[in-house]
């Protein structure tokens, strides 16, 4: 059993975008700060915890891009975080960082019926 993570951080992550504790592990913690050092761990977290759009990742099969409300500092560009699903011991983040390039995969949640009065 040595091949199992640390774990950084835990976050619930609300239905219906996971609707499960997340898990970013310290390794990939420290990758993410390799590729990214501006990626704040606040605004990852902010991010799981209240997400404002979900769509398919379009390299990660079981994974979900899960966009935030934080920004850069000084720039238009969202929190995006990865998140792979489906795995024995719950969802893990996979990577994270700020864009603000259009997302071309489907946008899963919310959908078009979501939040319609009627």
């Amino acid at each position: 059993m040595g091949d199992e993570r640390a774990i950084l951080c835990r976050v619930f992550c609300p239905a219906p975008v996971v609707n499960a504790e997340v898990k970013l592990a310290t390794d990939t913690w420290t990758h993410i700060q390799g590729g990214h050092p501006e990626t704040n761990l606040d605004d990852l977290v902010h991010t799981l915890q209240f997400p404002q759009a979900v769509h398919r990742d379009a390299k990660k099969p079981n994974s979900v891009l899960i966009v935030g409300e934080r920004s850069l500092p000084g720039s238009e560009s969202l929190m995006r975080v990865s998140v792979k699903a489906g795995l024995a011991d719950g969802p893990f983040v996979q990577t994270a960082h700020y864009a603000r390039d259009q997302i071309k995969t489907k946008q899963i949640w919310p959908t078009d019926e979501e939040g319609q009065d009627e």
